[in-house]
């Protein structure tokens, strides 16, 4: 008579099997979730980056202000440690291309009156900073949309928060006052962008009781500075930045509990 071993799953008492198997579905769930939330906060990070870097140079808020140098340098950093834990070598590079896009900013003038006399220096040196950024945020987001989603409100509150941080930083592009010449606002794209804000913080807010008393900062946030975002040429570079680089961090702080 022929017997044949059973291997070690097998030999388990069903109930303990049925256990090992949801625990290990948990885990990997849990590691699919924390996952998400380092994308999530690499994009967040890459949007400050860009939007500070714009306000420092930007002649129409308060430019060379010594706070948003060490924010893109602090925010930077953080995004360089984040992108090589992250061990994701396409990730790495298009951090590492951003970096290296911002560190070509020294051939910019370095104060205001050097500015007004070297105004094509912007056009020059500005545009390859824009689209790394948008190369990285592209790259983030197809890796964040592969990973089955944790729960609908995490993903919700992950989306709100990118499209804030792209209303961010296409502000920070249109107020900047010497990219006319390779960049041209898109108005209408900010209002869908805007529109499409204000529909997900009324959608989550409607979800849960909980989750609204919650959004309550990351909103009055962002109907602070909403207006500006909507009226071009009063421009706010340093407040409507400040604002909304509170909303997405409030925004991605939240997912991380759903």
């Amino acid at each position: 008579m022929t017997h044949h071993k059973k291997n070690g799953w097998q030999r388990l008492p069903g109930c303990l099997y049925l256990a090992l198997l949801m625990s290990s579905a948990l885990a990997m769930a849990d590691g699919a979730a924390s996952r998400q939330d380092e994308i999530q906060e690499m994009r967040t990070l890459a949007s400050s980056v860009t939007a500070n870097v714009l306000i420092y140079y930007n002649l129409n808020g308060t430019p060379y202000h010594i706070g948003n140098d060490e924010a893109y340098r602090n925010d930077m950093a953080r995004l360089l440690g984040m992108a090589t834990q992250f061990d994701h070598g396409d990730i790495t590079e298009q951090v590492q291309n951003l970096g290296a896009a911002i560190a070509e900013l020294k051939n910019l003038p370095q104060s205001a009156t050097a500015a007004r006399s070297t105004l094509s220096a912007y056009a020059r040196w500005l545009p390859p900073v824009l689209d790394a950024h948008a190369q990285l945020d592209s790259a983030l987001g197809a890796l964040h949309d592969e990973l089955p989603p944790a729960s609908e409100t995490r993903r919700a509150l992950h989306d709100l928060s990118r499209e804030i941080g792209q209303l961010l930083v296409e502000y920070q592009q249109a107020s900047f006052p010497y990219l006319a010449s390779v960049w041209l606002p898109d108005s209408q794209a900010m209002i869908r962008l805007d529109t499409s804000v204000e529909h997900r913080f009324a959608m989550l807010s409607a979800r849960d009781v909980h989750l609204a008393q919650s959004l309550k900062a990351p909103i009055q946030n962002y109907r602070f500075v909403r207006q500006r975002l909507l009226t071009s040429g009063q421009w706010a570079p340093n407040a409507v930045g400040r604002y909304l680089i509170r909303a997405m961090q409030a925004l991605d702080t939240q997912a991380r509990g759903h």
